[in-house]
């Protein structure tokens, strides 16, 4: 912990005396912007309720000054054709997933390949409990509420996507570009 005192100086602290020093009013704490660090995307497979189901997991995060890494895991599972499909408004986008960003190509394409390799890891929805068993069983923690729920959303109505592509495609035509 970097700590900076009354007069000036600026010193790394272990973390606990850092605090105490805070506390009693000897120092202040400096805190440093930290870039968070590069997600990490895999394919994985949640075993659960006798069933496999195949996955995409993002764990994403930052370092912190202590050099405690504070991540999120969140994963996607669906119809690989409307993995990145967005939501077009004027004036802004965002992608259906949940992830909130573009899945990578060669992931999708591992995705797509480990579903090709076995037709029967493809389910439209995974159950919670299966996924929490998997988080459990990695030291993984939850992703935001919101991203698992759209996730789930996703899956379970197919036809959100299919609209989704739908007035895109309509926009498009709308404004001439195809």
């Amino acid at each position: 912990m970097k700590v900076k005192y009354a007069n000036g100086a600026e010193s790394h602290v272990a973390a606990a005396i850092g605090k105490e020093l805070v506390k009693a009013g000897i120092a202040e704490e400096v805190t440093e912007p930290i870039a968070p660090t590069e997600p990490i995307w895999a394919v994985v497979t949640i075993t659960g309720f006798q069933k496999a189901y195949a996955a995409i997991q993002i764990t994403s995060g930052q370092e912190t000054h202590d050099h405690d890494k504070h991540t999120t895991t969140q994963l996607w599972a669906g119809d690989p054709r409307y993995a990145n499909a967005r939501k077009t408004w004027p004036g802004g986008s965002v992608y259906i997933n949940g992830l909130g960003r573009e899945i990578p190509a060669d992931i999708l394409k591992r995705y797509v390949d480990a579903i090709k390799r076995n037709p029967e890891l493809l389910h439209p929805q995974i159950p919670g409990e299966a996924i929490a068993e998997f988080h459990s069983q990695n030291g993984s923690c939850w992703g935001p509420p919101g991203g698992w729920k759209s996730n789930r959303l996703l899956a379970q109505d197919k036809d959100v996507a299919d609209q989704v592509l739908k007035e895109r495609h309509e926009g498009l035509k709308a404004s001439g570009a195809i």
